[in-house]
């Protein structure tokens, strides 16, 4: 897939996160969120149904999800493509941003803002996406494999919730766990160059501004123009340098290969939590998809909200063994 269309296809999930996010005061994910990958396993859910998806397209996915050729747990896509997924988020993750502020202005809060401002929103994006899941990855000996086939026991197993006795144990030692990652990650935020470069940016642009006196085809229009696209094109990971530089490749820096093999090495080596992940994904997805239909036969008033209680693991006493 070409990367203007990938890049499409992130640009239109800005309505259905950032609109999201904005009327309901949620905090949306920074880039460093999502670069935690399999490490930070809510906001890597995000970025399987927000923007793998996207790469695949709806139907394709769907029939991903629902029916894999062995089990649950299998890649719904090629390294290479999910490797690049992410190339092209992180490439395009403050463009994307600063069109995103520039429609919901402070109304649309992310990890790069102060405690301050965060405190005042409801809870994470990513948090309420997960609605009150958290997630135990089974430590698998060498020379095992998880498999999921035959029953979904084992995939309920490592979704745990705030229950009773052991299982609300747990969950208390793994909700602890995603906080304090949280909170690093939003240390981490306060670093990042690009997201300075691009409150930078989104001030100048808003004093390059034409009037509302001009119309599309004057000199100020065109000026404003050329200074957006000169803009985005700053923030961008990859693909910022000129065509023509040594230091590119067909546009695309020369950083790119090796960070695209990189996220390849990663997939490869996380493989034991990443078969775990996907099978929790596709659960998860196919109880969303099925109460969106029963949602779409009923009246609004009596919508079911999905609760994924239901799909649980009953407490046990001692700590599960792998297959």
């Amino acid at each position: 897939m070409t990367e203007w269309i990938l890049t499409f296809v992130l640009l239109q999930k800005k309505p259905d996160m950032c609109c999201q996010c904005s009327k309901e005061k949620l905090i949306f994910p920074s880039l460093e969120g999502f670069q935690a990958a399999i490490d930070f396993p809510s906001v890597h859910m995000v970025f399987y149904e927000y923007f793998l998806k996207s790469c695949v397209g709806d139907s394709e996915w769907k029939d991903i999800c629902f029916n894999p050729d062995e089990n649950d747990s299998e890649a719904m896509v090629n390294p290479q493509l999910e490797a690049f997924a992410s190339i092209m988020l992180e490439n395009n993750y403050f463009p994307w941003l600063l069109n995103a502020k520039e429609e919901y202005a402070e109304t649309l809060v992310t990890d790069y803002d102060t405690t301050d401002v965060r405190n005042t929103m409801k809870t994470y994006f990513a948090d309420h996406y997960m609605n009150g899941v958290e997630l135990d990855f089974m430590e698998i000996p060498p020379g095992q494999q998880f498999n999921p086939e035959n029953s979904q026991d084992t995939i309920r197993q490592l979704m745990i919730h705030d229950g009773e006795g052991n299982t609300k144990q747990l969950f208390d030692v793994l909700k602890q766990q995603r906080i304090d990652k949280q909170k690093q990650i939003c240390l981490d935020a306060l670093m990042n160059e690009k997201y300075t470069a691009m409150i930078v940016e989104l001030s100048r642009l808003k004093a390059a501004e034409p009037s509302d006196e001009d119309s599309d085809d004057t000199p100020a229009t065109e000026a404003a123009r050329k200074e957006r696209r000169n803009s985005l094109k700053k923030l961008r990971k990859y693909t910022n340098t000129n065509k023509d530089s040594k230091d590119s490749y067909k546009g695309w820096s020369i950083e790119t290969p090796t960070d695209q093999t990189k996220k390849i090495q990663y997939l490869e080596e996380n493989e034991d939590r990443y078969v775990q992940f996907r099978a929790v994904y596709r659960l998860m997805f196919r109880t969303r998809m099925e109460k969106s239909a029963v949602k779409k036969r009923k009246p609004a008033q009596q919508s079911p909200v999905v609760d994924f209680s239901l799909l649980y693991a009953k407490p046990k006493v001692k700590r599960r063994a792998a297959l």
